[in-house]
């Protein structure tokens, strides 16, 4: 599935897997001695692989209004939905429940639409290798069936950020890495010593309310996705990444909404010690924040810094907890958050 690329670093962190932990999963492959499952009858493994991890999805992409691409993604047998918008603005996704067969997706998205579609192959499929080099728990090779899902596709943004009102979209059912067009990435992988300075840069992060977050990183060369361009840019000097993100729950769903921007020098500027820093990035954020630590440990974090987020328009983001770090020590704060939340709910 498609959710947990986008999650930010720092307290986005607890928001992403807050509201994201029950998002529809991969569905394993492997046969089953009580019987067939809808995802093995969509998603046949006739040789599984020990070691190996197989996924399974519906999944059909359809433009919307205002530049947006609308990707729905469901595990067949699954009891969620996962529905994206995204654009070079921001990108919003609903995860709601949802009655999927082998065949076919049927949800209500609240207020703002409804998918209730059927899978119609058609008799071609796509096949993609999967270097071990990439992925070194996948299949050697993944596979789609192609075609179209009829019926009903509905999404009218909030505030009308975009609107989909289509009868068929083309995808395909299969591996998430074969049911739509697209170039396949690797993962990320890092030199040690190009890990040690990540991990030893600054790094800001803030929450100015529940369930809304902001963060600034440095972004260093070799991150996937990055053009030869901002490569480039990266060697010269710093530059940094900026991610708004808003998490609420409505009608049912859990709604993630997120924005990101890159900066070059000027746009993060912080002292040796890590105690102040002023924030400037560029659209779609608006305003400067400004942080300070005071000499009794208290902090403040002011100024005038927003961004426009999909469906909310603009959204203060100043206020509330803020921490500049290191990555490392910002890292060893989550995973300290991660083990008290784990607590509170007998983890």
């Amino acid at each position: 599935m498609r959710t947990w690329g986008r999650c930010g670093g720092g307290l986005l962190l607890l928001v992403c897997v807050a509201l994201l932990g029950a998002a529809p999963g991969a569905a394993a492959a492997g046969p089953e001695a009580r019987g067939v499952s809808p995802a093995e009858k969509a998603c046949p493994v006739p040789d599984p692989i020990g070691g190996v991890s197989y996924s399974c999805a519906e999944e059909f992409s359809v433009r919307g209004t205002g530049g947006y691409e609308v990707i729905v993604s469901a595990a067949p047998g699954g009891k969620q939905v996962e529905v994206t918008a995204e654009s070079s603005g921001g990108s919003v996704e609903y995860i709601a429940p949802a009655r999927v067969t082998a065949s076919t997706i049927s949800a209500r998205l609240g207020k703002v639409g409804r998918i209730d579609v059927r899978f119609q192959p058609s008799g071609r499929e796509r096949k993609v290798k999967v270097p071990k080099r990439c992925l070194k728990e996948r299949p050697p090779v993944v596979s789609a069936t192609l075609g179209r899902f009829v019926g009903t596709i509905k999404l009218h943004g909030e505030r009308g950020y975009t609107k989909v009102d289509a009868s068929s979209a083309a995808g395909g059912v299969g591996d998430p890495l074969a049911n739509l067009p697209g170039k396949l990435r690797c993962e990320y992988r890092e030199p040690q010593a190009r890990a040690k300075r990540e991990l030893e840069s600054a790094q800001f992060v803030g929450e100015p309310k529940e369930g809304l977050g902001f963060s600034a990183t440095r972004l260093f060369p070799g991150f996937p996705g990055l053009s030869a361009k901002h490569a480039q840019l990266l060697r010269k000097a710093p530059h940094f990444i900026f991610f708004a993100s808003a998490g609420e729950k409505a009608d049912g769903m859990a709604i993630l909404r997120s924005a990101s921007a890159l900066g070059g020098p000027q746009t993060f500027l912080f002292d040796e010690d890590l105690s102040s820093a002023t924030i400037t990035p560029p659209a779609p954020f608006t305003g400067t924040g400004t942080f300070q630590r005071n000499a009794d440990g208290s902090i403040a974090w002011t100024g005038s810094l927003a961004v426009q987020l999909p469906g909310l328009g603009s959204v203060p983001l100043t206020g509330g907890e803020a921490e500049l770090a290191s990555v490392e020590a910002q890292e060893k704060l989550i995973t300290e958050k991660l083990e008290e939340e784990l607590r509170k709910h007998g983890g």
